[in-house]
């Protein structure tokens, strides 16, 4: 190995270890864009001097989208994707993130926030041990969604006809209505035996 070889890979390490740490994560404002009466603003960065220290000093921000929502109401406030960097720490009971320099990159609305929650839970999940690529994914495609329910043909437009998902996932038609019972349907026609009083002629009664 050179001279010249060895002097650029130490450059390169000590490159690496003086870059500083730099957290995307989420914050809130009022309709001002304030904070604590701060003023801030989209696309500048900002910087702290003093003490910084989870809920005592610094710029805060959430590292999970949605938990920016513990400390201001959607109805309320706006919202913004930024980037932490310089001194940093760590709040123990969430995500919450202070620091000493804080750039606004750009604003961002709740559906936003809900789908930054999902990638940012995504992208830290790993699939279980032995588990296939089909079982790991994350929702399955459409053509196994709907090869999982087996249709059967309407044999007519009865009501009674109409196809129900059953239990299992299979359409059946649907059951015919109960009939009466042969008691009760004898019991509802009308006798066909008449009296023996009826039968005979008036001049006999």
């Amino acid at each position: 190995m050179t001279t010249a070889t060895a002097k650029s890979k130490k450059t390169a390490v000590s490159e690496a270890a003086a870059a500083p740490e730099v957290v995307t994560s989420y914050k809130g404002f009022d309709k001002d864009w304030k904070c604590r009466g701060f003023q801030y603003k989209v696309g500048e960065t900002f910087e702290h001097k003093g003490k910084v220290a989870a809920c005592e000093g610094g710029f805060h921000a959430c590292e999970y989208p949605l938990h920016v929502l513990r400390y201001y109401k959607p109805s309320q406030s706006v919202f913004a994707v930024v980037e932490q960097s310089g001194t940093l720490a760590r709040h123990e009971e969430d995500s919450k993130i202070a620091s000493s320099r804080l750039t606004i990159t750009a604003q961002i609305d709740l559906a936003g926030l809900i789908k930054a929650a999902i990638k940012y839970t995504m992208d830290r999940c790993t699939p279980a041990e032995g588990a296939s690529s089909a079982q790991s994914s994350p929702m399955p495609s459409a053509a196994r969604r709907t090869s999982r329910v087996k249709y059967l043909p309407i044999r007519s437009n009865s009501p009674r006809d109409i196809p129900r998902l059953s239990p299992r996932g299979v359409r059946r038609p649907g059951r015919p209505r109960a009939r009466y019972s042969r008691a009760r349907q004898q019991s509802a026609r009308p006798s066909s035996r008449t009296p023996a009083s009826d039968a005979l002629p008036p001049c006999a009664r």
